[in-house]
């Protein structure tokens, strides 16, 4: 699926609809695993899976992982797979295991998944890449994984041509970013490229919207 994808909502609705048969146990790494190897990866997948891109896993589940994967093995296949531990991302809504008391499960819960989600590169101490599924306000929290995506995939730009520097605009949707090196960017000549700052404030405008730099273009004479 893409942004030109005709009707794209209710394609995507259509798709991730959830059935009742299946395997009784409740799996996270396993189906990411299919999804990204053969028969599917080359079938119904193609064309998901771009080895220059990121790749974001989000886990939204009140059950313990329960594939025969070690997080170990599942973070070794989506490194193996990028070829980059730095290009794997994952974010989850679940029932924490210091919260058995108070966000009471279906299920025992183990330690797998927080362990895995606390192994990516976005993985830290404060767990800012995990939420309570407990929580009332998660689905509006929600929003900031995909905003935390945005920044940490859109950290360089590398243009087609030499930019007159001073007429160099960017803008996320009809948000203008700032040129600045602490919440904005900064052109680095050496290597033709914009520099996005990690203190960008995105204001997130829907599906769709993207990211436009736009600028006069100067000729460079070849020696």
């Amino acid at each position: 699926m893409q942004n030109t994808t005709p009707d794209l909502v209710s394609t995507l609705a259509r798709k991730i609809m959830v059935g009742t048969d299946g395997d009784y146990n409740e799996m996270m790494f396993s189906p990411v695993i299919s999804a990204l190897s053969p028969p599917l990866e080359t079938g119904i997948n193609a064309g998901f899976y771009r080895q220059d891109a990121f790749l974001a896993v989000i886990f939204i589940t009140d059950a313990k992982e329960q594939s025969t994967f070690s997080p170990k093995d599942f973070q070794q296949f989506l490194n193996t797979k990028k070829g980059d531990p730095n290009k794997v991302l994952a974010y989850g809504v679940i029932n924490k295991l210091a919260e058995q008391q108070t966000c009471r499960s279906s299920e025992d819960l183990d330690g797998k998944l927080e362990e895995f989600l606390g192994s990516v590169v976005n993985g830290d101490k404060a767990q800012t890449n995990v939420l309570s599924l407990c929580a009332t306000d998660y689905g509006v929290k929600l929003a900031e994984f995909a905003r935390d995506i945005v920044r940490r995939t859109a950290g360089t730009v590398k243009l087609s041509r030499t930019p007159n520097e001073k007429t160099i605009v960017v803008k996320y949707g009809t948000q203008v970013i700032p040129n600045s090196v602490t919440d904005g960017w900064v052109y680095e000549p050496a290597t033709r490229s914009i520099l996005l700052a990690e203190g960008i404030k995105w204001d997130y405008q829907g599906p769709g919207v993207g990211l436009t730099i736009d600028f006069e273009a100067i000729d460079i004479e070849q020696p």
